[in-house]
């Protein structure tokens, strides 16, 4: 697969070679923890130094009398299907986390779904996913072997975006590199969470004036009354008659 759809970005082959079907286990000691359950318990009981998260997996470092042991949890079948595998150094399992967890988040560059709001883009060297439904931003950036993963969880697509931001620019990937649909994306989450303008004030409705009262009649002149009494005069004339 290479990079021919600058609208989700595509992962170039080669970082994760035979790292399917678990092939990430190949070369370490490992082991499932119902093999060896006093080692599972003491692993249960340090704390993690390192817990890294990526949809339904869940990833963690312990170290146990100075031997670095990373988990990878079952959650879905189990804790006692959970891996442990052992490596040569804290320094190691960590790196070993953050590599497992960018291949998850690689294999899904160019995933849609839920009308959007799971979706996940990338370039060769760098991969990212914005989960609104669950509020999960994850990141990765750097090639095999030497690869950073991050994650955080929140409902603010702001802050989700300034998370995926900051990581990316930081490691030389801002903005204007992204792939087309990603930032479209981004700009339309801006958008719909920006606070909206408030509403005018209302403006009053001026009260009807009342009608200005009628001009009262002004006072008759003698003509005009004069002329008023003489036709009252000939009417009744004409009545004699």
């Amino acid at each position: 697969m290479s990079i021919t759809d600058d609208e989700t970005g595509l992962a170039f082959p080669g970082e994760y070679d035979g790292w399917f079907d678990r092939g990430y286990l190949r070369g370490l000691e490992h082991g499932r923890f119902h093999q060896a359950p006093e080692l599972a318990a003491r692993i249960e009981a340090a704390p993690p130094e390192l817990d890294r998260r990526y949809r339904g997996e869940h990833l963690t470092v312990h170290t146990l009398d100075g031997t670095a042991y990373a988990v990878l949890w079952e959650e879905w079948f189990g804790k006692d299907t959970s891996t442990w595998v052992r490596h040569a150094s804290p320094a190691a399992a960590h790196a070993w986390v953050h590599q497992v967890a960018a291949q998850w988040l690689r294999n899904e560059t160019g995933y849609r779904s839920g009308g959007g709001t799971l979706q996940s883009w990338g370039r060769r060297q760098w991969a990212a996913e914005r989960d609104l439904v669950h509020g999960r931003w994850h990141v990765a950036t750097g090639l095999f072997p030497g690869v950073t993963y991050a994650s955080t969880e929140t409902d603010d697509p702001a802050a989700g975006w300034a998370f995926l931001a900051d990581a990316l620019t930081a490691a030389g990937f801002p903005a204007e590199t992204w792939p087309a649909g990603m930032l479209r994306v981004y700009e339309g989450d801006l958008t719909d969470c920006a606070p909206q303008p408030p509403a005018p004030p209302a403006v009053p409705v001026a009260a009807a004036a009342d009608p200005a009262p009628a001009p009262r009649p002004g006072p008759r002149t003698w003509r005009e009354a004069l002329r008023r009494i003489l036709a009252r005069i000939l009417a009744s004339i004409g009545k004699t008659r």
